[in-house]
């Protein structure tokens, strides 16, 4: 429990290992155990690397629509200027006229 905690907070990948023949069903030799704690280490590192690639391709997602979002937040406030600019002039002619 405690490892699956610290292992969450830093971003780790917990694995359960055992040290006793019989501990883990399927485990009732020595042979057996050290087949178990391999087959637990060489599933954990594949899951890491797979989340590592999940989170690079988020982190690149993120920051393409950061990009995007400002793009459209800059376009937003030049229409925004622009229209007022518009209705000021506009305003300006009708009072000439």
């Amino acid at each position: 429990e405690v490892g699956t905690e610290v292992a969450r907070e830093i971003g780790a990948e917990h694995v359960v290992l055992t040290n006793f023949p019989g501990a883990v069903p399927g485990t009732k030799t020595l042979a057996d155990m050290f087949r178990y704690n391999a087959y637990q280490l060489f599933n954990a590192t594949a899951r890491w690397r797979a989340y590592g690639g999940l989170v690079r391709q988020l982190e690149d997602e993120l920051s393409r629509l950061k990009s995007q979002n400002t793009l459209l937040l800059g376009l937003t406030v030049g229409l925004a200027v622009l229209a007022v600019a518009e209705a000021l002039l506009l305003i300006a002619w009708r009072r000439r006229a």
